[in-house]
């Protein structure tokens, strides 16, 4: 099976859905920004801090040409649209995932969540946020074969949104 990759902006849920999609699909959960803190031995903050964006970015697409050709499921960081090679790598892909969500969804999920560090998001407020998704949001919806809109759904209804779809692309 291909990989299932998920994209989105912080905040939208790639890592809680991809771990509700793994575990229906019995699959491997690959979080890509996990894996980069495991190999690099070192969050992610401090990666931004100490090395810089574009030192993570670099890492980030190395990461994800390696694992776009296992199986498994796949949540990215929110910036992976970033870099270019990266936008070409999930063109090319078949199930790549967009969870779209409305900004005051993603603003008030990423201020209510105490477990991820979020570099660009630490200092900034609701419309900051929103100009950074708006210069996003093209190329997510660019590079997805599919976007799931997250506003007022559970995890499971959107897990099986997704399993839907992928049954009906199986076909």
């Amino acid at each position: 099976m291909k990989p299932v990759i998920l994209i989105g902006f912080m905040g939208s849920g790639k890592s809680t859905i991809g771990k509700n999609l793994a575990n229906k699909l019995n699959l491997e959960l690959k979080e890509m920004d996990q894996l980069i803190e495991k190999r690099l031995e070192m969050s992610i903050a401090k990666l931004f801090e100490t090395k810089g964006e574009d030192f993570f970015r670099n890492a980030e697409h190395h990461l994800l040409k390696e694992v776009i050709s296992s199986e498994g499921v796949i949540a990215t960081g929110g910036g992976v649209i970033v870099h270019e090679k990266n936008q070409e790598i999930l063109q090319n892909s078949d199930q790549v995932i967009y969870l779209n969500g409305q900004i005051e969804t993603l603003y008030e999920r990423i201020t209510q969540d105490k477990i991820n560090n979020r570099p660009l998001a630490d200092s900034v407020n609701q419309t900051e946020l929103l100009s950074l998704l708006t210069t996003r949001k093209k190329d997510y919806e660019k590079a997805a074969n599919l976007i799931v809109n997250i506003d007022e759904k559970t995890v499971d209804e959107i897990t099986q949104e997704i399993l839907i779809w992928l049954r009906e692309e199986a076909q």
